[in-house]
């Protein structure tokens, strides 16, 4: 199994960063969103003493909830539309929060208990680098930036509007802080752009599902966004809003007891954290399909590859259901 995780400080978090042969040898695709997750959590744990290395993994930021084992931590990651989600062990799944309500209805269907905190933890990519709230209050540098998706770079090569997901994360980050507009069809695009309070405007990806767009933008308080079919549908329009998110709420969600207790007994799998999971209900998990319906119906994405399309938690809970009768 490929490696997909850094260690931070003693605990593994999960990201996805593989590698891909190259002219000179293989190297990580280095897409910057898929490097937030590291980042943000160094932040948040500052100084805090580490008790002892835990041997559970944290999965934090992305699109990597079918990366998830067995006693993994999961703060604010996501479903991936274009990958099928097999839970081995759903109870065994510790989860503090998700990206949003999509991913959380398709959780709580396969019977992982799922706390209603939501928001990608790329929303505090400030936290990690505080000079990007600076760079976003000057005025802009550059009027329109355009952040393609990993898959789609090549549809944009010959725009000088466009830069590189897989540059130098702290480049990306800077050319997006200094953007007056940022029309991306890169979710972690559209998510540091609305942390730092720029305009941004999704674009359809011609390579991804958009579970994780609709995921994002339900959970940040707009279900009614939908993406642009190109560029400038996307600057004709009237944007997004800002992003309607409790911060605090996702910070105080931040599994630090991963560094700071005792780990469990050797051959135990302790529970480190007992969330405060509510039932989701059917008129949820009902909205939760309109919302992922309407946006495969707008980006004419074919909801195909294994991966949830619109109806698949409402069909997902009714196969639960049916089984444990």
């Amino acid at each position: 199994m490929p490696d997909h995780h850094t260690v931070v400080r003693g605990v593994r978090v999960v990201r996805w960063d593989p590698s891909r042969p190259g002219p000179a040898g293989p190297r990580r695709v280095g897409n910057f969103g898929d490097l937030l997750g590291p980042l943000v959590v160094r932040s948040l744990l500052g100084d805090v003493p580490v008790a002892a290395p835990s041997s559970r993994r944290l999965v934090a930021v992305g699109s990597i909830l079918h990366l998830s084992r067995p006693g993994d931590v999961v703060w604010g990651a996501g479903v991936n539309g274009k990958m099928p989600l097999h839970l081995r062990d759903p109870a065994g799944l510790d989860v503090r929060s998700v990206r949003g309500p999509l991913t959380r209805a398709l959780l709580a269907a396969h019977g992982v208990d799922v706390p209603s905190v939501f928001g990608d933890p790329g929303l505090l990519v400030a936290d990690a680098v505080p000079d990007l709230h600076d760079a976003a209050a000057r005025s802009p540098r550059r009027d329109v930036t355009i952040v393609p998706n990993l898959n789609d770079r090549a549809a944009f090569r010959d725009d000088p509007r466009a830069i590189d997901p897989t540059g130098p994360v702290h480049d990306v980050l800077r050319a997006i802080a200094e953007s007056r507009i940022v029309v991306a069809s890169s979710l972690h695009g559209l998510v540091v752009a609305d942390a730092l309070g720029i305009d941004a405007r999704p674009l359809v990806s011609r390579s991804e599902h958009p579970f994780k767009y609709a995921d994002h933008y339900a959970g940040t308080g707009r279900p009614e966004v939908r993406a642009a079919a190109d560029v400038d549908a996307a600057l004709a329009g009237d944007g997004t809003g800002p992003a309607v998110v409790d911060l605090e709420a996702l910070r105080a969600a931040f599994p630090a007891d991963l560094w700071t207790d005792p780990p469990a007994p050797r051959g135990r799998d302790r529970r480190m954290h007992d969330p405060a999971a509510e039932t989701v209900s059917d008129a949820e998990r009902a909205r939760a399909d309109e919302v992922l319906s309407a946006w495969v119906g707008s980006s004419g994405t074919p909801s195909d590859g294994g991966g949830p399309s619109g109806h698949d938690v409402a069909a997902t809970a009714s196969e639960r259901g049916r089984t444990r009768r």
